[in-house]
C-alpha cells in the first residue's frame, strides 16, 4: 500500500493531476518518527495514511519552512533524512506550479 501525492485542480480527477510520488508503507514510520520530534499539521495529516489530504499553498509554505528546519536536525536517522528530502520535493514542485498537493490512499 502506498499513499501516492498529486499535484492539480482536485483530488477527484485523480489521472488528470501530475503524481508527483508517493510514500509506501514501509516508509511511514519515518513520517511518525518526523512527528514525535515535531508535532506539526502537515505531518499529523501525512500520518494518516488511510484519509485523503488536501494541502493548499499556504499550507505547503508553512510545511516547507518546518521541513527546512528539520533538514537541520544533527540526530536524525537516514529513513528520516530521506523522508524530509523527499517531502521537500513534493512540497517544492506543488509551490512551483502554484496548485494544491493531494495526499491520496491507495
Amino acid at each position: 500500500m502506498a499513499y501516492d501525492l498529486f499535484v492539480g485542480d482536485s483530488p477527484k480527477h485523480k489521472n488528470e493531476n501530475q503524481f508527483v510520488g508517493n510514500i509506501e508503507y514501509e516508509e511511514h514510520p519515518a513520517v511518525l518518527k518526523l512527528l514525535k520530534r515535531k508535532d506539526h499539521f502537515f505531518l499529523n495529516r501525512l500520518a494518516n495514511i488511510y484519509e485523503d489530504q488536501c494541502f493548499g499553498q499556504q499550507e505547503l509554505h508553512e510545511a516547507q519552512d518546518l521541513l527546512h528546519e528539520m533538514m537541520l536536525v544533527k540526530d536524525l536517522s537516514k529513513a528520516e533524512k530521506m523522508m524530509v528530502y523527499k517531502l521537500i520535493a513534493f512540497i517544492s514542485y506543488g509551490l512551483k506550479v502554484g496548485m494544491p498537493l493531494y495526499g491520496i490512499a491507495d
